[in-house]
């Protein structure tokens, strides 16, 4: 029963991180910047008007709600109807699909943003470009010691899957789960590659700033390549232990501490607005 209860709580908790607190914090820091930061005085900073940013604002707040509406009727659907499954099918299976679904407004964001930065580049008479004498690498962004641990726990993940090749559980996918991790870890690891060796996204955006936002960004994808990693293997060890219904609370808590290692990436008090002055502030 405590389990039970406990999986109310974080199930909860997952709707409100991911649909409700983080967007108010990205809408907030929005607001923010056009109000401190308007076209008046930074236009460089505005290839569509305010009124336009604020209505793909509101897009994004309204997707939001429809994800709390549905993480809340399923939370309910739980509870009223006594099912020991949610939605009388598969609570692990739910929980990541709709945390899948949650992500949709963040995936219209990023879109939003492609097109957004798209602008700006097109909209950039500077004909003087900078370039960075010095090339990027992986590790003036990241400390070697935090690559070699993800390196360390993919190759004990690996002995782990072969160790339970040889005393399987039920459910027990073998060793496709090696490919599957290498898999996610290779898409990462591409990832990474293409932040470093890609243009900027922000053409008025400053060195400091860049290098910052690939720092962070960098570090954030090798945490999802550890987090992944053990998620993956902290469920088979609960599987193989007979814990099963332990599994759906850690996939949900994983799920909110990615969230909660990326709302860094949403603050703006480390960005240099200056970049995008054009008029001097009185």
């Amino acid at each position: 029963m405590w389990d039970e209860k406990l999986l109310y709580l974080i199930f909860l908790s997952q709707i409100l991180l991911i649909s409700a607190y983080l967007p108010r914090i990205i809408l907030i820091q929005i607001k923010k910047v056009l109000v401190l930061y308007p076209a008046q005085t930074h236009l460089k900073l505005y290839p569509v008007n305010s009124e336009r940013i604020m209505r793909y604002s509101s897009r994004f707040w309204q997707l939001n709600v429809i994800a709390i509406i549905i993480g809340l009727a399923i939370m309910f659907e739980l509870i009223y109807s006594g099912n020991q499954e949610m939605l009388n099918w598969d609570t692990q299976s739910v929980i990541i699909i709709y945390w899948m679904l949650q992500f949709i407004p963040y995936g219209y964001a990023a879109i939003i943003s492609q097109q957004y930065f798209s602008l700006m580049r097109a909209q950039n008479t500077e004909t003087k470009r900078r370039a960075d004498i010095q090339p990027r690498r992986l590790f003036n962004f990241i400390s070697p010691l935090i690559v070699i641990f993800a390196t360390v726990i993919y190759l004990v993940f690996i002995i782990m899957v072969v160790y339970f090749v040889q005393h399987p559980f039920d459910g027990f996918a073998g060793y496709w789960n090696i490919l599957f991790v290498t898999l996610m870890n290779a898409f990462l690891a591409f990832s990474i590659f293409n932040i470093l060796y890609r243009k900027k996204s922000d053409p008025h955006q400053g060195k400091v700033d860049s290098n910052f936002r690939i720092r962070i960004t960098i570090s954030f994808l090798v945490l999802i390549s550890i987090g992944g990693t053990l998620f993956i293997g902290s469920a088979f060890v609960l599987s193989a232990l007979d814990l099963r219904h332990i599994t759906d609370i850690v996939h949900s808590f994983y799920f909110q501490l990615i969230i909660l290692f990326n709302i860094r990436n949403y603050r703006i008090n480390h960005i240099d607005f200056t970049v995008y002055q054009t008029t001097p502030i009185k």
